[in-house]
């Protein structure tokens, strides 16, 4: 559902910003997953690419399995493995929480995206419904402030694991999708 003639839809190239006790992998599909290390929040990925602060754009997503604990965000720099904020939904066991508050369920396949609405500032995060269509299940109460956005993930759980992450920005000039790129392994 990303395809679309109105759509930019970027390829995601993530690097490991930092690791402490943990190891991403990146798989084929655009997924990435807690390979290994213990339990917390010390494995996570960002995005080389990023969307313009100023755009109607969005990060969607597909949750790989329940009880895994895992965060995603938009952030405007990403400073550790732990922090996805200021933007970020956690999914623990079968809740999504945003800004410390429950704010809906999920079940393994699920898909998500944490959209910019550019015409008044502000991140929707939404859930796609049986219908196929997404629903704003929760609007930021803070409003943004034209900086750039970038994917940024952690992960608690190894196997945890996002699947068929994809960067959509709107009024493109078609389709462009490509892989992601474990740290030092995408294209120079």
């Amino acid at each position: 559902d990303t395809v679309n003639s109105t759509n930019q839809v970027t390829s995601v190239s993530m690097i490991h910003k930092k690791l402490a006790l943990g190891s991403i992998e990146v798989l084929t599909n655009n997924t990435i997953k807690k390979t290994a290390g213990v339990d917390g929040w010390n494995a996570g990925t960002s995005s080389v690419e990023h969307f313009d602060g100023q755009a109607e754009a969005y990060v969607q997503f597909q949750m790989a399995q329940t009880g895994k604990s895992i965060k995603i965000g938009l952030t405007h720099n990403d400073i550790d493995y732990i922090n996805t904020a200021p933007y970020q939904m956690l999914f623990t066991g079968t809740d999504v929480f945003v800004e410390d508050q429950q704010r809906t369920t999920y079940i393994t396949g699920d898909w998500f995206r944490i959209r910019h609405d550019s015409v008044n500032n502000r991140i929707l995060y939404q859930k796609r419904g049986t219908d196929l269509l997404y629903s704003t299940i929760y609007t930021h109460s803070g409003t943004t402030d034209g900086r750039d956005f970038y994917l940024d993930t952690s992960f608690y759980h190894v196997d945890g694991r996002i699947n068929d992450i994809s960067m959509v920005s709107g009024a493109g000039e078609g389709v462009n999708q490509g892989p992601i790129y474990p740290w030092g392994v995408g294209p120079a």
